[in-house]
């Protein structure tokens, strides 16, 4: 099994376990290599946990591709360590990042004068941030787990309130100088804008060039095809995706004739109570304009032309 069939199959969490090229899940939590390095773990639908850790190129990757194969409608919150930890491991984690943060921000706050004005405004609000995501994710893990204790928002609360008291005493001087970095930073974006929409013209011609192969069952670079909406084939008994996910032709036409009919009598669909599984996928919803089927998120026309195909 291909890696990103692997990452898709995980995130859509209708699988016990799959396994490619030292990248494999059991249950919930997907793995670099081995036990030892997981990268993310489903807690539902709309809820994962992915870590922070970074080690090898090949590591890289699959966490790459794990990230994609998220739904893009979920909710990802970044772990220090192990994804797979209790949530109290991960709570005591997170305060003590919180923490520790503090420390160093006071610490560098001694003695300083106006002139450091950006680089406290924007610690403070990193901070702020990052206290408010972690009382979020305290929040979903007590609405995941009653039992959670959610105490630790309080302590969390404070640290917020004491870095909106720092923004607020530096913000004059913050945004004098935020308006001279971005206007030096517009300037370098617009030649470095320039230089990538002409690369990624050349990458969409590339592309475009590789569709016929690709539909013809002759190129199996997803790689290249990136820049292009997804799109499906059929290649012996399965259907592809430009992006690496697969299905069988049988499990294929039954969830077509479902699809289909919808898009016939022009009735827009979102799984609400009545499902359509797509082999180990779910269909999400149908509109005008898309067919949304685990994180692949396929125009109208090209559901109707893999029709013509079936």
């Amino acid at each position: 099994m291909n890696n990103q069939q692997v990452a898709h199959l995980w995130a859509s969490g209708n699988k016990a376990s799959g396994k490619g090229s030292n990248f494999y899940f059991e249950g919930d939590t997907i793995y670099s290599y081995g036990s030892h390095f997981p990268i993310a773990r489903r807690i539902t639908e709309g809820f994962y946990l992915i870590t922070e850790r970074g080690y090898s190129n090949s590591t890289s990757r699959h966490i790459s591709c794990t990230r994609r194969a998220i739904p893009s409608f979920a909710k990802v919150f970044s772990v220090e360590n192990r994804p797979d930890s209790t949530f109290e491991t991960i709570r005591e984690e997170k305060m003590s990042q919180a923490r520790e943060r503090l420390e160093g921000a006071r610490t560098r706050l001694e003695g300083v004068e106006g002139k450091n004005a950006f680089s406290i405004y924007e610690n403070a609000e990193k901070l702020s941030q990052f206290c408010e995501e972690s009382m979020e994710l305290f929040g979903r893990f007590y609405m995941h787990d009653n039992s959670f204790d959610c105490s630790s928002q309080l302590y969390l609360g404070n640290i917020k309130t004491e870095c909106l008291e720092l923004m607020n005493k530096h913000k004059e001087a913050y945004e004098i100088a935020l308006a001279k970095k971005q206007e030096q930073q517009e300037a370098r974006n617009a030649k470095r804008e320039a230089k990538f929409a002409r690369q990624r013209e050349l990458e969409k011609m590339e592309a475009l060039e590789l569709v016929p192969l690709w539909r013809a069952g002759e190129c199996n670079n997803q790689w290249k095809l990136r820049s292009l909406p997804p799109m499906l084939r059929i290649k012996g008994s399965m259907v592809q995706t430009s992006q690496g996910a697969e299905v069988s032709l049988e499990d294929a036409k039954m969830a077509f004739g479902f699809i289909n009919h919808k898009i016939l009598q022009g009735i827009e669909w979102h799984r609400n109570g009545e499902t359509c599984q797509v082999g180990a996928f779910s269909l999400i919803s149908i509109d005008a304009d898309f067919v949304t089927i685990g994180c692949h998120k396929f125009t109208i026309e090209e559901v109707k032309a893999f029709g013509k195909l079936l």
